[in-house]
């Protein structure tokens, strides 16, 4: 992978990640705000194969959806994460992914 544009995406994510710190943790805005900015990241990753950090913010992802109280999207990402999980070792072993899984 391009380490511009890992660098690019790793500084994306840390400002929309800081970007939220303005307010305060229990504000439903500031949790709404972060769990999108972290769903926009997502698709990135995922086309330059960063399977690795796209596991940790779909698990980031997750988590601040649960706290937003959203269950059924909670689920999701959290599956998500599992998936982007598989692919990471599916890729760092030289595994299909069927065997990884």
């Amino acid at each position: 992978m391009n380490t511009v544009l890992k660098s690019a995406l790793f500084s994306m994510i840390a400002f929309l990640v800081g970007f939220t710190a303005f307010e305060p943790a229990s504000s439903p805005g500031a949790q709404k705000r972060l769990s999108d900015a972290l769903e926009q990241a997502l698709p990135s990753l995922a086309s330059v194969q960063d399977y690795w950090t796209a596991s940790k913010v779909s698990f980031q992802l997750a988590s601040a959806r649960s706290r937003l109280n959203e269950m059924p999207a909670a689920c999701e990402a959290l599956s998500q994460s599992l998936d982007y999980y598989r692919k990471a070792v599916a890729n760092d072993t030289d595994t299909p992914l069927r065997t990884a899984a």
